[in-house]
C-alpha cells in the first residue's frame, strides 16, 4: 500500500512533505476561524470606528465582518478619542446643553466597555466637559459645571487607567474658565481666562503643568 502510495505521490520526498504541508493549512484554517470570530483590530475613525457628522451621534466598531454598537443614540455621546496605539477609545456621554456627562473607554483588545469617571468623581453640579488621551495609560479630564448659559471649565484631572486612580492637577476659581489644552511631551500647557465681575470680559493667562510621576 505505502509502494503505491510513493509511486502515485512522487515517491518517499513527496511522502516526507506532507506534515508540512498539512500543518501549513491547519494553521491556515485557524487563523481564518479566528478573523471570523471577530478578533480585535486597529480603532481607526471612519474606518473601524464609526460616528456620524451629519446625523444623531452613535458610536460603532467594526468587529471582524461585524458592526458593534459602543454608544447607541439615545446615548448623546461625543466623538469618540482614540489612543495613540489604536487599542482603546474614550467619549463622553450624554454630551449636550445641560445634560450631566460621564466620561467611558472602549478597550478594542478585550472588547468591554466601562465607565471611567462618573458625576459622583465630579463632584456636585460638575460634570465631564472635555477628555484628551495624555498617553496610552492616562486621560485628561476636564470637568466644569452642568448647568448655566455660560459653562467653565474649572477642574482638572489625570486618570490613571492602569491604576484606576485620578489626581487633581488643576482646580480654578468660579471666574476662571480651563481652555485650549495641549499635551507636548510631559508637559500640559492651557489658557486660564479670569473674568470681571460683569463677565463681560476676561484676561487669559497661559499655564503650564509637568507630570513628573505618570
Amino acid at each position: 500500500m505505502i509502494d503505491r502510495l510513493q509511486h502515485h505521490l512522487g515517491g518517499d520526498h513527496m511522502l516526507r512533505k506532507m506534515p508540512l504541508l498539512c500543518l501549513l493549512i491547519i494553521s491556515l484554517l485557524t487563523g481564518c476561524s479566528n478573523d471570523a470570530g471577530g478578533s480585535s483590530s486597529e480603532l481607526i475613525l471612519a474606518e473601524t470606528v464609526f460616528y456620524p457628522e451629519n446625523e444623531p451621534p452613535s458610536i460603532k466598531v467594526k468587529r471582524g465582518e461585524d458592526w458593534k454598537e459602543i454608544s447607541a443614540v439615545d446615548d448623546y455621546p461625543s466623538k469618540p478619542v482614540i489612543s495613540s496605539d489604536k487599542t482603546k477609545l474614550a467619549f463622553i456621554s450624554p454630551y449636550e446643553f445641560e445634560l450631566a456627562g460621564e466620561a467611558w473607554l472602549y478597550d478594542a483588545q478585550k472588547d468591554e466597555s466601562k465607565k471611567l469617571f462618573s458625576l459622583d468623581d465630579a463632584g456636585d453640579g460638575n460634570s465631564v466637559k472635555q477628555i484628551l488621551w495624555f498617553d496610552d495609560d492616562n486621560l485628561l479630564i476636564l470637568t466644569g459645571n452642568t448647568y448655566g448659559t455660560i459653562s467653565f471649565n474649572q477642574n482638572l484631572y489625570l486618570l490613571d487607567l492602569n491604576e484606576k486612580e485620578h489626581q487633581l492637577l488643576l482646580q480654578v476659581q468660579q471666574n476662571q474658565d480651563i481652555r485650549d489644552l495641549t499635551i507636548k511631551e510631559a508637559s500640559i500647557s492651557m489658557n486660564v481666562a479670569t473674568y470681571n465681575e460683569d463677565f463681560t470680559d476676561y484676561a487669559s493667562e497661559t499655564k503650564v503643568i509637568e507630570i513628573t510621576e505618570k
